[in-house]
């Protein structure tokens, strides 16, 4: 059976994967872009359907550079984050995501409560019901 896709040269798994990272951090921050778009390819080679937060854009209507914007700005870009956690099989959390990103935490307690796997940049499965090296405050 020939495969029609133009993306990936084998058949689809289905597995869908959210990639988890610090974002806010890395607005500014090419790195930071460039760990989603190079885990997003990655994934989509191996044949699984990369989910990736980074897709989602501020509406124009807020100005990021405006303090009272950003209070509003967060919850709606978290809210959209999390429906794409709902739609996931698994989570992928890259490299500095327990270094204090708050949405990163929430996204794996969230895992953590509905049994959605979650594992490191390397492919190591997480364990634990507190993101490691993430204190409570």
């Amino acid at each position: 059976m020939e495969n029609d896709s133009v993306f990936c040269d084998c058949e689809p798994l289905g597995s869908k994967v959210y990639i988890s990272g610090p974002i806010t951090q890395s607005t500014e921050d090419d790195k930071g872009k460039a760990k989603f778009k190079e885990m997003t390819l990655f994934l989509h080679n191996e044949c699984y359907i990369p989910i990736s937060p980074r897709r989602h854009r501020v509406p124009p209507w807020w100005d990021f550079n405006n303090a009272e914007d950003q209070d509003k700005i967060w919850p709606y870009m978290m809210r959209l984050a999390i429906i794409d956690l709902m739609l996931a099989d698994s989570c992928i959390m890259l490299d500095g995501w327990n270094m204090g990103s708050k949405g990163c935490a929430e996204e794996y307690r969230l895992c953590r409560m509905l049994d959605i796997p979650v594992y490191s940049e390397r492919g190591n499965l997480i364990l634990g019901d507190e993101p490691p090296g993430m204190e409570e405050k």
